[in-house]
């Protein structure tokens, strides 16, 4: 169980990961909340919040099992069902590290800066660790797909920033339903997730009917490639 360790300060060892999973949220919230309303800094840390959940998930978990397969590492080291079981146990607790790291810093910052509730604060944090689960889950499924590390680290890279600046613009300011930067936010995973987090009393029950479809297309996707595991022939 000592994995998570390595796998946790290898993340931890990368500057751009510092940056944009500790730096980056909480620069952008003092910058965009100082003269909102406290409405509106809530729905700005609900945008962040998902953000921090998307970085330490996808690169900390999904990224840093596709360049362990390219590089070899699956291959030579792990022969079993038991190793397997180990490093994905690791791999999960290492992300679960990163984000706390990350949500406890950007929570302190909106304490600090604004005037968001510690209230509200916890209960985003309660229903945030729930998503980080069925983001883990999501991005740790991109080890079975036949992609390049280089090729998913640029897609994410270039879609994240900018759909977290999408949602934010929509939800900070009076946009009608029908423009155009409100209809392309409908398909923006971090407004989606961002939605259904946070619908009041039923936010988390929605949080866990979508951990339970997460794991479940993880358990059918691992059964169809089972046989010609993607994994097996790198």
């Amino acid at each position: 169980m000592q994995a998570w360790r390595y796998l946790f300060l290898e993340n931890m060892r990368e500057p751009v990961m510092l940056f944009w999973l500790l730096a980056f949220p909480s620069g952008l919230y003092v910058i965009t909340t100082s003269t909102m309303s406290a409405q509106s800094q809530e729905r700005i840390a609900i945008n962040l919040v998902c953000y921090v959940i998307f970085t330490s998930c996808f690169y900390g978990c999904g990224l840093s099992l596709l360049w362990k397969r390219e590089g070899g590492f699956i291959k030579s080291f792990i022969q079993n069902i038991e190793s397997w079981r180990r490093l994905l146990i690791g791999q999960a607790i290492s992300c679960a590290a990163l984000l706390v790291c990350g949500i406890t810093v950007l929570s302190t910052v909106m304490a600090i800066s604004t005037n968001v509730s510690w209230v509200f604060l916890i209960d985003l944090i309660a229903r945030a660790t729930v998503w980080s689960f069925v983001y883990a889950i999501i991005a740790g499924a991109l080890v079975l797909l036949p992609i390049t590390a280089r090729s998913a680290s640029a897609a994410i890279s270039m879609a994240i920033v900018p759909f977290t600046l999408l949602d934010m613009y929509v939800r900070a300011t009076p946009v009608d339903s029908l423009s155009f930067f409100s209809i392309v936010n409908y398909l923006n995973p971090i407004a989606v997730s961002a939605t259904m987090m946070y619908l009041d009393r039923h936010g988390l029950v929605v949080s866990l009917i979508a951990l339970g479809i997460a794991i479940g297309l993880v358990a059918l996707s691992m059964t169809r490639y089972r046989a010609n595991s993607v994994v097996a022939r790198v």
